[in-house]
Formats: C-alpha cells, sequence, structure tokens
C-alpha cells in the first residue's frame, strides 16, 4: 500500500498540511485491536519520519461501516479514510498455518493487498 495520496504534501509540510484528518477502523472483528493499533502506529512513524505534525489518524472504534467512511470523505469531513476489511485476520492466520504444517509445495490463497482499504477523494481542493 502506497500513502502518496496522503503524504503528497510532504514537499513543503509547514505550508501544505493542516487539518488533513484521516480515520482508520477495523472492520475484522476477528482482531482483538491488535492489527488496528499496529496500523497506526505504522502510519503515525511514516507521519513523524516525514515531519508532518498536522496530518491527524484516529482509530475508529465505533460500529460504523464502510458507505458511512466513504460519504464522509465525499462530504470533505475528512481527507481520507483508511479501513481493514473483514475476514483478514483469520486469512492470514490460515495461510501461515498452511506454510507451517506445509513447508513445501503448498501455495495460499492469502491476498494481502486485500487487507486495507484506502478512500480518499482525488478532485478535492
Amino acid at each position: 500500500m502506497t500513502l502518496g495520496p496522503l503524504l503528497g504534501v510532504a514537499h513543503d509540510p509547514s505550508a501544505n498540511v493542516h487539518r488533513l484528518r484521516v480515520v482508520v477502523a477495523n472492520f475484522d472483528k476477528n482482531d482483538t485491536g491488535t492489527i488496528g493499533k499496529a496500523f497506526l502506529d505504522g502510519l503515525y512513524s511514516a507521519r513523524d519520519s516525514l515531519n508532518m505534525p498536522g496530518l491527524e489518524f484516529t482509530l475508529d472504534s465505533s460500529d460504523t461501516n464502510e458507505t458511512v467512511l466513504t460519504a464522509r470523505v465525499e462530504s470533505g469531513e475528512l481527507y481520507a479514510a483508511m479501513w481493514i476489511n473483514r475476514g483478514k485476520t483469520a486469512e492470514l492466520i490460515n495461510a501461515i498455518l498452511r506454510m507451517a504444517t506445509h513447508p513445501t509445495g503448498t501455495s495460499t490463497s492469502y491476498n494481502g493487498t486485500g487487507a486495507i482499504t484506502l478512500c480518499w477523494d482525488e478532485g478535492r481542493n
């Protein structure tokens, strides 16, 4: 996953980053919060390494859904929304278990690119 759409303002953060609110939601109910927290920590680490203190990430723990988050982005309330898709923890654990029990000749069906969705409005001014 690339953070290019979010971090494209890294050229001059003091002038270009202000009130960029991004909500991160974890819709994978098999996860106890570990993945969402680790993901959020990684985002803050990337933000801090680029010296962009105005980029704000918050973890949404409500029972919202993808449609609601998309509408919040489209209305301009949020700069972007990211969410961890349902069932991805179980898929990853199953892929790891398959590899551990059959280390050779077994392909896994885990698709890591489908674990996280990023929603942002390219036309936003």
